[in-house]
């Protein structure tokens, strides 16, 4: 396997020292990693210490390892930086980071057109999409099932700014040739979305056969959860990590995100005659006039106070949580240091 072919370029190589066996991670399951490389693709396991310091590979990244000398293990031992990232938080009161994919050029927000269309989600996307680094690119699946999407595309475009939507059917082919320039040798897609709306499918069509189960369901309109697990797919175009249906994403570090995708908003909010208007009665306000006059939908105001707020809150609890960690590091240094004896006239 040519590991150029499957997204290996000079971020990633200025990282490895010479006579380093570097590899993709293509699936992992219980510190059980199944790697891409150029030996074919291999199992490995990370070193305890990659265990103990929470240097987990995910799927997309490449890594460093090594073989022992009866070939019988291969061995992670190092994560090479990370050039793109998708994480979200993990579910639950907890602020922890959960890595979706990482290394991917471009990422599909795939949503289908009829019953789970929804612009508050797509919104949540398109933070974490943002925060990535990787290209955002929106598809709207299932459009043989529409006699007419116009609505829901004009719904797209008012909260994207100019980012690519794409409405498609896997079925009869609808602009899946508008795909082509991602779908290209060396370049990586990873699709995001919730069960259902046909990510399988368009995987099977990206890949020009099929290599991800479906529901076989494909004219219900409600969809059918059919991947269970991340992994990345190997074409002859693009690498392709698919993702579990998620219907919920709150970003793990959404600030910049934010800023990103409501830009609309905090372009208006530097009309307002005060710097620190509040937005809740002041004089001269221009997000409350722009509500007024329907030039700020209510919905978008309402779901970005939220998405500020939640966001603002995870931060918080990050770096408490950073702070925490970070304390009980210095008491185990503490610990692990040798103590002085105390001087004592006996000794001499």
């Amino acid at each position: 396997m040519n590991l150029n072919n499957i997204g290996m370029n000079e971020f990633f190589s200025s990282q490895v020292k010479e006579n380093e066996k570097v590899g993709r991670v293509a699936k992992y399951a219980q510190n059980h990693y199944t790697l891409a490389t150029e030996d074919g693709m291999l199992g490995a396991i990370i070193t305890g210490k990659m265990q103990y310091e929470a240097l987990l590979p995910r799927i997309g990244d490449f890594v460093v390892y090594e073989t022992t000398k009866d070939g019988s293990l291969n061995v992670i031992n190092k994560l090479l930086n990370r050039q793109t990232c998708l994480s979200r938080k993990v579910a639950g009161a907890r602020s922890d980071e959960q890595v979706i994919a990482s290394n991917m050029d471009y990422l599909f927000l795939v949503m289908s057109l009829n019953e789970d269309f929804n612009i508050r989600r797509l919104e949540r996307y398109m933070i974490g999409a943002w925060e990535s680094g990787a290209e955002p690119v929106v598809i709207l699946t299932k459009a043989d099932l529409m006699d007419d999407y116009s609505e829901q595309i004009q719904d797209v475009e008012s909260i994207t700014f100019g980012i690519k939507c794409i409405p498609i059917s896997a079925v009869t082919g609808y602009n899946i040739d508008e795909l082509d320039k991602y779908n290209q040798l060396g370049k990586t897609i990873a699709l995001v979305g919730s069960s259902g709306v046909g990510k399988s499918t368009l995987i099977n069509t990206l890949a020009d056969k099929e290599v991800m189960k479906t529901d076989g369901l494909r004219n219900d309109d409600k969809g059918h959860h059919t991947t269970t697990h991340r992994e990345m797919i190997f074409t002859q175009g693009a690498c392709l990590i698919d993702t579990p249906g998620m219907r919920e994403f709150s970003t793990y570090q959404g600030e910049e995100g934010l800023t990103h995708e409501f830009q609309d908003i905090i372009d208006l909010s530097k009309s307002c005659r005060f710097d620190d208007c509040t937005h809740a009665g002041e004089p001269d306000c221009a997000i409350k006039k722009a509500l007024e006059d329907g030039r700020l939908e209510k919905a978008r105001y309402r779901s970005y106070i939220t998405l500020e707020k939640e966001i603002s809150r995870q931060e918080r609890k990050r770096k408490h949580q950073e702070k925490v960690q970070a304390s009980k590091i210095e008491k185990l240094k503490r610990k692990s240091k040798p103590r002085n004896k105390r001087w004592n006239s006996a000794n001499y």
